[in-house]
């Protein structure tokens, strides 16, 4: 055999195996990723609740005032 013929024989072997260790690992994350739960012990309503809750975290940007003293104090710093 050949040195040439050799060398492209493991050039596929190891193309093959690069290929194989790839494929067998996007199989394992996407297994991982389906098996996740939810953040904590809570069901699909109780994330729901959350999301809903984080709505009244910033009641200041609802206010047309505090809106208004916000963009004056950007805009005369020129941010």
């Amino acid at each position: 055999m050949t040195y040439e013929a050799l060398s492209r024989a493991l050039a596929y072997a190891s193309c093959l195996t690069s290929m194989t260790l790839f494929a067998t690992s996007m199989a394992i994350a996407a297994v991982n990723v389906g098996s996740l739960s939810p953040p904590g012990a809570c069901g699909p309503t109780a994330c729901t609740t959350l999301a809903v809750q984080a709505d009244s975290l910033s009641p200041g940007l609802k206010s047309g005032v505090h809106v208004q003293a916000v963009a004056t104090s950007l805009w005369q710093r020129k941010i």
